[in-house]
């Protein structure tokens, strides 16, 4: 097992166990991807350093967005956090049952999220040491809880051997292709479904004096396999909004 990021003290204590509440950040809570953000945020500020994150790329993603994440600040506040998938979390919260927050991003921005949203009990996160998606993920929740040992929600191809590996699996605005491949799972227990983007600000996002900086989003893209998907609208558009 990789090291891992994780809070170095639980956020909050219950007052009796439960089986956890697992919810990933970036595409499930949140209708954007803090790798995204932060890659955004780089380039605007210092757009004549845009081909470095090439180079920490080169280095692995746990270093990119190591590095992305010192040379940023993001306003967690201003974030595109899904109200439905909220409205799930505070459901569960009023059962009692343990909340975590369990994210491919860095840890330093995982902790601020979870820190202005007051809702999670526990925060796993990316090191610089491993990131943490896919089987890494998995493998450190069934550490920590045991096979069928939590529940987990989650939207990406990544999220499959997850949710196997879950008790329940909450399917949160699957990219394309992702609530195909999860029809062979036998544990899902909601599928939930975002609305559509306003189009007055996908109009507005795609003038054509933002259509230069718009295009450097790509390299953060590509880095996190993501091209094609509702992300890019949502990023296009949180970019496009903190410029008002």
């Amino acid at each position: 097992m990789k090291v891992f990021q994780r809070a170095t003290r639980p956020l909050k204590q219950l007052k009796a166990p439960s089986r956890p509440f697992v919810v990933d950040l970036d595409g499930t809570l949140l209708r954007s991807d803090l790798l995204f953000e932060c890659a955004m945020a780089f380039v605007r500020r210092q757009p004549w350093r845009w081909i470095q994150p090439l180079g920490w790329l080169c280095r692995g993603k746990a270093f990119l967005k190591e590095q992305l994440a010192k040379a940023t600040v993001i306003d967690v506040t201003l974030l595109p956090y899904d109200p439905d998938v909220l409205a799930m979390i505070e459901a569960q919260r009023k059962e009692g049952r343990k909340i975590v927050l369990a994210t491919a991003s860095h840890h330093s921005l995982a902790l601020r999220v979870a820190e202005h949203l007051k809702v999670f009990d526990d925060v796993l996160a990316t090191s610089l040491e491993c990131n943490l998606s896919g089987t890494h993920k998995r493998d450190l929740l069934v550490t920590l809880y045991g096979e069928r040992g939590f529940d987990y929600a989650g939207n990406a191809f990544e999220d499959l051997s997850i949710w196997r590996a879950a008790e329940r699996a909450y399917v949160v605005n699957p990219l394309p292709g992702v609530e195909h491949a999860t029809k062979s799972l036998v544990n899902v227990e909601q599928v939930v479904r975002a609305g559509a983007t306003n189009l007055r600000d996908w109009y507005k996002a795609f003038r054509i004096h933002q259509w230069a900086k718009n295009t450097l989003i790509f390299v953060p893209l590509l880095a996190a396999h993501q091209l094609g998907t509702p992300l890019l609208g949502d990023s296009v558009i949180s970019e496009y909004r903190s410029d008002r």
